[in-house]
């Protein structure tokens, strides 16, 4: 069962402790280790989410062979629909990471 939290507006103004957030399971993993084929660098972008969840994100990336930097980004507009949002650029990617957001939107 995948816990959301139950309005989204509130979610960003309440305390990180009482945040309700899903954590990566093997439909994110088999999602990232089909859209990171060839991927040999990424720059992780996180919008909220727990320190575990980030670390869960960077470790699967590191198994696939993916070398990943990661920044906090506070909120951007408009938030997205998707959990991972990818921009490729030769060999690398961007992937933005919504921990709160659906996986396929």
């Amino acid at each position: 069962m995948i816990a959301l939290p139950l309005n989204k507006k509130a979610s960003s103004t309440m305390p990180q402790e009482e945040q309700h957030f899903t954590q990566i399971d093997d439909d994110d993993i088999r999602f990232l280790s089909t859209q990171l084929r060839g991927v040999k660098q990424a720059r992780v972008r996180f919008l909220a989410g727990t320190p575990e969840f980030q670390l869960e994100v960077i470790e699967v990336l590191l198994a696939l062979g993916v070398s990943a930097t990661s920044e906090r980004m506070g909120m951007i507009a408009p938030y997205p629909k998707r959990r991972f949002s990818i921009r490729y650029k030769g060999d690398s990617a961007i992937v933005t990471v919504a921990q709160d957001a659906e996986l396929m939107g």
